[in-house]
């Protein structure tokens, strides 16, 4: 419980840093291994890779979705 009561906490700290950040701050470009993209299609991309990753290991497992 005290690893899920810390992530909760740093979770929070995140997006308190995130909402400060300026709109055009999302639209800068920065590198994405030897790409440069926006930070936006950055944090959408890791959305959905970690998505994927986290329904794919049920699966394995042969549980319900």
């Amino acid at each position: 419980m005290g690893f899920i009561h810390r992530y909760a906490e740093d979770s929070g700290a995140r997006l308190e840093a995130l909402r400060s950040c300026r709109e055009a701050w999302w639209k800068d470009e920065v590198f994405f291994f030897d790409t440069r993209r926006s930070r936006a299609w950055v944090m959408v991309r890791r959305i959905a890779h970690h998505r994927g990753q986290q329904m794919a290991m049920p699966r394995m497992i042969n549980r319900d979705l």
